[in-house]
């Protein structure tokens, strides 16, 4: 029994991961004297991204390093400019993105958002979160572990 659940979680936990990415993508296109470098941000959400380059013969327009915000559902927004140093000389680039939900340049959280809640207007509720896949491989193999957690939420007016 043992061994038929950990099989079970050897073939699960790879396609949990597939789930949590966010579905961002870079890509580039030619230009005279280089490249532009662009985003698809396919979130309902804007996606921050921070891209680090390793430039040869090339310089980008706006920086090494930088973190930019794609605003959400957005298709070939513009990251930056890969821009020839030397005109006759070879030139090359490589990248590398990482990701993230929101602005991440938010300075500070806006409290008067008003959240849609699906609770009646003026009543408490508890809401308890559980992973039922987790919880019963757990106690399928014999660990005692408490995964859920109680939240006490009241709806807005």
């Amino acid at each position: 029994m043992k061994l038929f659940i950990i099989t079970i979680l050897l073939i699960l936990i790879p396609n949990f991961e597939s789930y949590a990415q966010i579905k961002v993508f870079t890509f580039n296109e030619s230009k005279d004297g280089g490249y532009n470098f662009f985003a698809n941000n396919e979130e309902y959400c804007p996606v921050s991204i921070k891209i680090d380059f390793e430039l040869n013969n090339l310089i980008s327009a706006n920086g090494n390093g930088v973190t930019y915000v794609v605003p959400a559902r957005t298709k070939k927004f513009l990251i930056t400019s890969l821009n020839l140093i030397k005109k006759n000389a070879a030139y090359s680039f490589k990248s590398n993105s990482f990701s993230n939900y929101g602005d991440v340049n938010l300075s500070e959280n806006n409290l008067s958002f008003i959240y849609s809640l699906p609770f009646e207007t003026g009543k408490s509720f508890k809401v308890e979160a559980v992973n039922l896949l987790a919880t019963k491989i757990l106690s399928a193999i014999f660990i005692s572990s408490s995964l859920r957690a109680s939240l006490s939420v009241e709806s807005f007016k």
